[in-house]
């Protein structure tokens, strides 16, 4: 099994997440872990879903089997790797925590409809299955009824992000699972600026969120 990382930036790669991220792939002794490969492809300079889109192209360009997909602010727990491969399904999700210690993950009946991005395994067949682009923002879905999380598709762009969503749909719908890779959660980064720049007493703090402690399940 040969895994490509890939990794979209928007300039801020926290040294947590590279440390968890080589950690997890070449582990404390430097051997690979849980058969992942060397190929590590980064887009910088690229917007949303263009970079998530890019990186799809160059993933698939090599021989990869699945593809590791990072966010720059996500620490991934250690043995993630093995976890998400011992974890049967088409897309394998860790959860973690965003606004509000909201979970990522949507759940209807038990079943996925979409999850975030941070700390994804996702194999090659669905990428070489779903309609090209993969990500895109052209399209919402609108929630009818939040109590029965049904909804619509609408071709309103996505003021923000989207592509997470719009993935767990379309894939969904070609027949795809996603699963959850249980007893593991990462975290989630978030950075302010204090002091001044250009002086000794200029930093970053970052802030780091544990754990999910509001989930999104819905009955069927």
């Amino acid at each position: 099994m040969n895994i490509a990382v890939l990794l979209p930036t928007r300039g801020i790669l926290f040294t947590r997440t590279l440390s968890s991220l080589l950690r997890n792939v070449f582990g404390r002794s430097g051997g690979l872990q849980g058969g992942v490969g060397t190929d590590f492809i980064v887009s910088e300079g690229l917007k949303i879903p263009e970079a998530q889109n890019f990186l799809v192209e160059e993933g698939l360009k090599t021989d990869a089997d699945a593809f590791l997909m990072i966010e720059e602010d996500n620490v991934l727990p250690d043995g993630a790797i093995e976890k998400m491969l011992e974890t049967p399904g088409d897309i394998i999700c860790i959860d973690y925590p965003v606004a509000n210690g909201y979970s990522t993950i949507c759940r209807k009946g038990g079943k996925i409809l979409w999850c975030g991005l941070g700390c994804t395994l996702i194999y090659r067949r669905v990428f070489e299955t779903l309609s090209k682009p993969i990500f895109r923002t052209d399209q919402t879905l609108r929630i009818t009824d939040l109590e029965k999380m049904e909804y619509v598709l609408e071709d309103v762009p996505n003021k923000y992000g989207g592509h997470d969503i719009l993935l767990g749909y379309y894939a969904n719908l070609a027949g795809f699972t996603i699963s959850q890779a249980k007893g593991f959660e990462s975290s989630h980064l978030r950075s302010d600026m204090l002091g001044h720049n250009e002086n000794n007493k200029g930093f970053r703090a970052i802030y780091q969120l544990d754990s999910v402690s509001k989930r999104q399940d819905y009955p069927a």
